[in-house]
């Protein structure tokens, strides 16, 4: 993906910075497919990712809700960000909604299946 360097780059470039930090993962280099994605999201797009198993889609949603509080905080709001993500695979949610706690933030499964009782529906 190409960018043109504008402020509106600049801000999401710092934005990507920032929320990777408090993710806990300062030194992740996002692939450009993932930086693509969040871009488009950015801007205000809709966003369909398809990509191979362990390439790294999740942090392509784990990012987004840090990512909007940050662009909100930059034109003077006060705004909380939420992404809902919807995963036919339990499992693999109940293992992201504890990386994104251990990192400080929100997240919660609804599930009408899953067996994990200390995850679901907790903050």
């Amino acid at each position: 993906m190409r960018f043109g360097y504008t402020s509106s780059f600049q801000n999401f470039d710092n934005g990507v910075c920032y929320t990777l930090s408090h993710l806990g993962l300062p030194d992740l280099k996002l692939k450009s497919e993932q930086r693509q994605a969040i871009y488009e999201v950015y801007n205000g797009k809709d966003v369909f990712v398809c990509l191979p198993t362990g390439f790294g889609k999740s942090v392509c949603f784990q990012i987004l809700p840090l990512f909007f509080d940050h662009k909100h905080c930059l034109v003077g709001g006060n705004k909380r960000s939420c992404a809902i993500i919807v995963s036919p695979l339990i499992a693999l949610m109940v293992d992201q909604v504890r990386s994104l706690r251990k990192s400080g933030v929100q997240a919660v499964i609804i599930s009408c299946g899953s067996r994990d009782s200390s995850v679901v529906g907790k903050n």
